[in-house]
């Protein structure tokens, strides 16, 4: 029996050690550039006499995985051929426009578990689109499509850029603790996977006051953020952030910066790059921020996306994930 137990120990062990080594793509942070397999991005390429080296320019693609659970909408996404929608063809055409994507220079994307709206911009958002159900779980549908996609950026060289929560769909948890329970689950699937070519964004624009949960809004998303930080895997832990919409500057709960993609007023939106681990440079708010940001883009943008904060709170959050 010993024996036994032993060979399934070390076949476990085996296989453990297999997802990682059969990934491709690791991105990291050095002082404030990105580097992806070691190698700085975009190594020693300038334009207009700008640096652009360590940066990290990404697509907001968000709707890779998108499905819609409700019945009285989902229509309105029917493929003109079949007159019905179909989440998995969604995804598989996704699939297969990656590979244009990085033959063109792209070297990362977002995605979301709550997606975006469908519409661009929507004052109503009635359709369901969340791979996180009410209680924090997660949609097993939703989590093999985004597996495939993040397996094939990482054969590609791409890093994904994964957020969690959308403010036109974060009503479809029922408590704070749905949320953070989620928090956790999203994490820990990620670990469980061994990818390291993901950047963790908590949620979108964390200053909308769509929110429905206050832990998502702007003056607690430190906490969620901390506890991305917190749930590790052998020591590793992914780069993590938050967003804001245009026209913020961080407050005192968030003390580090990018650009937002969508945002940024400049043709260039690059995304900044970060200290100890973070998904952003560390900056005050206020001028000295400005002035970095228009060094590093060439242009004063009036909106960036924010990410990383100093911790302030030492309180420790201890949740046990409800899903395997």
């Amino acid at each position: 029996m010993k024996r036994r137990n032993f060979l399934i120990s070390a076949f476990a062990f085996a296989a453990s050690a297999n997802v990682y080594a059969a990934h491709r793509t690791s991105i990291s942070i050095q002082s404030d550039n990105f580097f992806i397999n070691g190698q700085p991005t975009y190594k020693g390429r300038m334009y207009k006499n700008m640096k652009i080296e360590g940066l990290l320019m990404n697509s907001r693609v968000v709707q890779g995985i998108y499905d819609d659970r409700n019945p009285n909408t989902m229509n309105r996404w029917a493929y003109p051929d079949t007159k019905k929608w179909d989440a998995e063809r969604n995804t598989n055409e996704f699939l297969a426009a990656m590979p244009e994507w990085k033959k063109n220079g792209l070297l990362a994307f977002t995605l979301n578990l709550q997606g975006g709206s469908p519409e661009g911009y929507s004052k109503d958002q009635p359709w369901h689109n969340s791979a996180i159900e009410a209680d924090g779980s997660l949609n097993q549908k939703y989590l093999v499509r985004l597996e495939k996609i993040i397996n094939k950026a990482d054969q590609l060289g791409i890093v994904v850029i994964l957020g969690y929560f959308y403010f036109g769909q974060d009503q479809r948890l029922k408590d704070e603790l749905a949320v953070k329970i989620a928090v956790v689950n999203a994490t820990n699937w990620l670990h469980k996977k061994g990818w390291r070519n993901v950047l963790v964004e908590v949620n979108n624009e964390c200053n909308i006051k769509a929110y429905d949960h206050a832990i998502l809004k702007e003056t607690r998303i430190h906490e969620l953020i901390n506890l991305v930080k917190a749930t590790t895997h052998k020591g590793y832990r992914f780069p993590v952030g938050t967003s804001f919409g245009g026209g913020a500057i961080p407050t005192v709960h968030l003390s580090s910066v990018r650009l937002h993609p969508a945002a940024c007023s400049c043709s260039k939106k690059p995304m900044l790059g970060a200290r100890n681990g973070s998904a952003t440079i560390t900056a005050p708010p206020g001028a000295r921020l400005v002035s970095k940001i228009a060094r590093r883009c060439g242009c004063i943008c009036s909106a960036y996306r924010m990410s990383e904060p100093t911790i302030r709170s030492k309180r420790a959050i201890s949740l046990h994930s409800v899903q395997s």
